[in-house]
This record gives C-alpha cells, structure tokens and sequence, in this order.
C-alpha cells in the first residue's frame, strides 16, 4: 500500500510540474514526457507512456481495494448485518444478508476452498457479495495461489465448472480480478493488467476490455436483453457450450504486448490452457435416433442411440522409449494390432487421481519433434487414437470385475 500511495505521489507532483499549474487530469499529451522523467524507458513493443500507465492503474486499483476493504469494515461496525444464516448446500458458508461470508481462517484450513468461494457465489441466489470479513480472507489467501495450485485437477474443475454457471458468472470474474486472483490463477492475465494500448481503437486497459467482452457475451444469453441484438441472442441461446466461449473471450487479447501476432500468441496460449484443463480432451457423445409416429404430432419421439468419442490425443515430452513409434509403424508395415489401453492422471506425488480406459485403439498419427538443430524447444512425441470406446476405470477388486463384465458386454 505504501508502495503504491508513493508512485501515485510522485506521479501528480510530475504532473503538476510539467503542466506547470495543478492538473488532475493525466492526458495522454502528458504521459510520454511525465514517463520519462520519472525514469521510465519504452521496452520491447510498448511504449514508455504504456508502461508508466500499467504502473498507474495497478497502483490504483490495490488502494481502490484497500479503501473497499477498510470502508466496508467500517460500514460493518456503524451497522451490524443480519445474523448468518448456514447455507445448507455450501457447508462452510453462510449468508449474512445479502452477503456471503465464512470463517477468516477458512482457506487457512482448507485451501481448495478458495475457487469453491466463487461458485458458492454464483450459485446461490440470496446473495450478490462478500463480507469485508470474506474478502479480507480471499484477498490474503489469493496471495499463496502457487504453480502447484494451479496444476491441482480439483481447482481446473472448479474454475471451469465457474464458467457454466447460469448466473453470476461476470460478478465472480470481476470480483476475482478485483482481488488480484483472476492474475495469480491465471499469470497471463495478471500480466495485461492495467495495460493500454495507445491506439485508435482502444480506450480501456486490456484486462478490463476483456472482461467487457466477457460481460456483452453473458448479456446477449439473458432473456431480459434480448430486444437488444435478437439475432445474437438467439445464436448465444443455441450454443451447446458457452463455457467455451466465454475462455475464448478471455484468452482473445491476452497476449496483448508481447510482439508479434497477439491473436497467434493468444491462441496458443488457450491451447495450452484446455490441454491443461482436460478442454478439448475426450467428450463422449450419445447421438439420438428420433421416429415420428403416425397420427402423433405433439412430439418427435427420441431414443438414445450409438456412442461415438472423438481420438485420443496423448503428448509428453520424448525420451529413449520407441513403444508408440512402433506400435504406429507396425501398422505403417500392414502389421498392426489393435490395443486395450489405460490413461491414468496422476498428482505430484505420483499418486493416481483418475483411470480411463479404452477399447481396440488404432494410432491414426503419430508425430515428433521438430528436426531442427537450432531450437532449444523441448522435445515432445504425440500421438493420435482412434477407439471404440472409452470410460472411466472403477477401482478395486470389485471395480476390477465391473470392468471386465463391461468390456465382454460392451458397456462401461
């Protein structure tokens, strides 16, 4: 805080002096001059204004947070909430009023609680806000968010299952990136906080363009908005997975700064990201036989029919084994057999967390690293498998024997 409150000092006396009167208003003929007497050189693409504006709005929004923290304290102490009410659907929560709150040392005691928080949020009606006792919590617990948090499937799942909630989705968004979570959970973002680009399109820092973006899209789902863009609306209503959508949104500028193409550096940016997440990963499909009876016109009927699964796609990076390569090759030679196979997705402990498995696979492609002797780039193998099927492995010995009745009858 103290940090910032100095910057922001330093920043208005600059500007006073260089306009030579007082001045409240940082206009952008003012910036380059104010950035480099301040000492604040252009780097890379950006330009030394762009870079003394991130250092503002970052050092803005952590007192705007501050000041949010303090008044609503104090607003707490000069009114009192209701009494909490327990949320029997979110053990560990409680709503007090309008707002949610929890224990302070709730993410002291169980981490995993921390994404948890947000959904609790977006899922329960009677509430649209936290305690100033919740947010402190958050705010002190998004500190610790490490690479191993967010590697743990627990929080991927959390995270995405944010973003398929009906409502609530742009309160939680906002509120994370409010509190600095949104940056630390994902450090792309974090970086393109407060940045501007100086341009004729562009009027707000990226971060929060994005998350504009992300708002207009939830918008055009809501009923109630649907006079506003009919036609988008009812496309928005058709779409399946707007989940996807709305981390398409996100990751569209992230890479915003960097050199180069950001709409290339952004999509492989997602990539890695759904690889990360599971996105993009095996989704099985129940496709549907529909029969019209005669004589009926109220309704289609409509009957489950055959499964189908997209391949399998497995990456790691190379070592001296050739299993995959041959097993590829044999079928390359005419010689090739099909295979069983178990996927298993195991913690940092090397424990395993879930088993899939797969029927009669068939390696469709197989490819390697790139044979240049100049990149430093690791070496990664893939490769590509067809199946008949594809379902998660129960444990122990009674889910060793539910597994082979489903493999003889086809079932999982």
């Amino acid at each position: 805080m103290t940090h910032a409150v100095r910057f922001l000092q330093r920043l208005r006396t600059r500007l006073h002096l260089h306009v030579g009167r007082r001045e409240d208003r940082l206009l952008f003929e003012f910036q380059e001059a104010i950035a480099q007497g301040m000492g604040i050189q252009a780097g890379g693409q950006r330009r030394a204004s762009e870079r003394l504006m991130q250092r503002y709005y970052r050092a803005a929004r952590h007192v705007r947070l501050v000041n949010e923290l303090v008044m609503g304290e104090l607003r707490t102490r000069l009114l009192p909430p209701p009494d909490p009410v327990d949320l029997p659907a979110a053990p560990g929560f409680r709503a007090c009023g309008n707002l949610l709150d929890a224990d302070e040392d709730l993410f002291v005691r169980h981490p995993e609680a921390l994404l948890e928080t947000f959904l609790v949020l977006a899922r329960e009606t009677g509430v649209n806000g936290c305690t100033p006792r919740l947010l402190r919590a958050l705010w002190r617990a998004g500190r610790r968010i490490d690479a191993r948090f967010r590697r743990d499937p627990d929080n991927h799942r959390r995270f995405l299952e944010l973003l398929r909630q009906p409502r609530g989705v742009t309160l939680t968004l906002r509120l994370m990136h409010r509190l600095g979570i949104l940056g630390r959970y994902l450090p792309l973002f974090g970086r393109i906080t407060g940045q501007m680009q100086h341009d004729q399109f562009h009027i707000y820092p990226v971060d929060e363009h994005i998350l504009m973006v992300a708002r207009n899209l939830r918008r055009l789902a809501v009923p109630e908005f649907a006079h506003e863009y009919p036609l988008a609306h009812r496309l928005m209503s058709a779409c399946e997975r707007q989940d996807l959508l709305l981390l398409a949104a996100l990751f569209h500028d992230i890479a915003k700064g960097r050199g180069g193409d950001h709409s290339s550096l952004g999509a492989g940016d997602a990539r890695r990201f759904c690889r990360g997440h599971g996105l993009g990963a095996e989704e099985g499909r129940i496709n549907v036989d529909e029969w019209r009876e005669g004589g009926r016109n109220d309704a289609v009927l409509r009957f489950p029919g055959r499964i189908t699964h997209p391949n399998i796609r497995l990456r790691h990076g190379m070592t001296s084994g050739d299993e995959l390569w041959k097993w590829h090759e044999q079928f390359i030679l005419g010689k090739g057999k099909r295979r069983d196979g178990v996927i298993e997705l195991l913690n940092d402990e090397g424990g395993t967390v879930r088993t899939w498995r797969f029927r009669r696979g068939l390696p469709v492609r197989w490819a390697g690293p790139a044979l240049n002797a100049t990149s430093s780039a690791v070496a990664v193998e893939e490769v590509e498998i067809a199946h008949e099927g594809l379902f998660v492995q129960a444990g122990g010995v009674i889910g060793d024997a539910l597994n082979t009745i489903a493999s003889i009858f086809g079932g999982s």
